[in-house]
């Protein structure tokens, strides 16, 4: 089980997608999704089905690229009846890009009641269900396959020309595994040295931690507001609770404030 932000007025609800929020493997290349279901939680079902069509050119030939690949076009249906492919392909472009926000509240568990909404997406080979669960005023916890998860990505694909998200690998650990990552530490606050007309110096951007999964946080931040001139925050300042090894040297300097020349 994942937590995920509210989205805002969703096409899972209207039949659109808008800004559904998710670390999720909703990762199923559209040349392998057959279909896709949103079952809301009065019943009502909508079911998009996907198909490929050879692009023909003027001369009846297929269309290809660079490399002689034949190009297809995605074929949409809503219901049985046809559907704005374009629109589609776009929203479900946004849908593999989803990231976790958060960590699930210690001890939490799926409720019993029906999900607000359940997403099923049918490949060629396997079968994929995500539930949603009110969680808060702002987020929505997610189960995927009835059981809940902590699931990491473990590699992702980015369009060199944009730096969107095309492709990401997810893994889950065992319960007892110990995870290595390396994570980005996010500086908050303001230093009490900058405040003084001093410069802060941002120095290494990140570090490398080892928990099991429920201990391993999902953003690190350091507080340098206390930092005056000529002081340094050290990575071993940070505060990541127990449970938590923190792999990178003690003594490397994550933030300093200089003193104005």
């Amino acid at each position: 089980v994942l937590k995920a932000t509210a989205f805002t007025s969703g096409f899972l609800l209207t039949q659109r997608f808008d800004s559904l929020l998710l670390t999720m493997p909703f990762n199923a290349p559209t040349n392998d999704l057959q279909s896709l279901a949103i079952r809301r939680s009065d019943g009502e079902e909508t079911v998009y089905t996907l198909s490929l069509q050879e692009r023909v050119l003027a001369n009846n030939q297929f269309e290809t690229d660079e490399n002689g690949n034949v190009l297809y076009d995605v074929i949409v249906c809503r219901n049985g009846r046809p559907a704005d492919s374009s629109a589609f392909l776009s929203a479900y472009g946004e849908l593999v890009t989803l990231q976790t926000t958060d960590r699930l509240p210690e001890g939490w568990q799926i409720p019993e009641d029906s999900p607000l909404l359940t997403i099923t997406l049918r490949r060629s080979e396997s079968v994929r269900e995500v539930s949603l669960y009110p969680l808060d005023a702002l987020h929505y916890a997610v189960s995927v396959d009835g059981t809940a998860h902590d699931v990491f990505i473990k590699d992702t694909e980015y369009n060199i020309r944009n730096d969107k998200v095309l492709h990401a690998d997810f893994f889950e650990p065992a319960a007892d595994q110990q995870i290595t990552m390396r994570m980005p530490v996010h500086l908050v606050g303001t230093p009490a040295g900058v405040l003084k007309g001093g410069f802060l110096l941002k120095q290494a951007p990140d570090v490398q931690v080892k928990a099991v999964a429920k201990k391993m946080p999902a953003r690190i931040e350091a507080d340098i507001s206390g930092v005056n001139i000529g002081v340094k925050f050290l990575v071993k300042n940070l505060n990541l609770g127990d449970g938590v090894t923190v792999l990178t040297d003690a003594e490397l300097a994550l933030a300093s404030v200089k003193p104005a020349r």
